[in-house]
């Protein structure tokens, strides 16, 4: 009988026991619902750095939401008001950003009766866009939905949350 050459041997058993060395690479946790506000209130940013230059962008806390032309807005997962440069634009001019992550589905609807019940009126039955004038000024609503794996920005800065975003903008 032949020996078994220890090196020939301790090779593969060598290789196998890598393997088993050092720690795995661990899995991703996800986001919490405040690290996907944070993630958002820098989407937001970068969105109206492009779109609005000169903007100042500010977190509102959800019960601190402003009365908005008789609507009243449901507490979100968080907001943020911008306005912008105002030697481009004069005046009280916002917009606020509200973001309800993994909402009830049933609050599409809620929030469409809800600002038709103030005085809103839908722009185009095709889209989910509101206007409304009152006291020498312009309102406008519209819901955008971002899901995961869309590819838009703020889906991109939530990860995994479905995102109900609820704009409003006073002129």
């Amino acid at each position: 009988m032949r020996r078994i050459r220890p090196a020939l041997f301790a090779i593969p058993v060598v290789l196998m026991l890598t393997g088993c060395i050092g720690e795995p690479e661990p899995a991703a946790t996800p986001l919490t619902p405040v690290q996907a506000c944070d993630a958002l209130e820098k989407a937001v940013i970068a969105y109206y750095d492009t779109t609005s230059p000169g903007s100042t962008i500010e977190e509102i806390s959800p019960d601190a939401l402003p009365d908005f032309a008789g609507f009243d807005i449901p507490p979100p997962s968080c907001a943020f008001r911008m306005r912008p440069d105002p030697a481009v634009v004069p005046g009280d001019v916002f917009t606020i950003e509200s973001f309800y992550l993994d909402y009830d589905e049933a609050m599409t609807q809620t929030v469409s009766e809800s600002l038709e019940a103030a005085g809103f009126r839908r722009t185009d039955p095709k889209f989910t866009t509101w206007a409304s004038s009152g006291q020498g000024r312009s309102y406008s609503a519209a819901m955008l939905v971002f899901a995961p794996g869309d590819g838009e920005a703020y889906s991109e800065a939530a990860e995994h949350f479905r995102i109900l975003d609820l704009s409003l903008g006073q002129n």
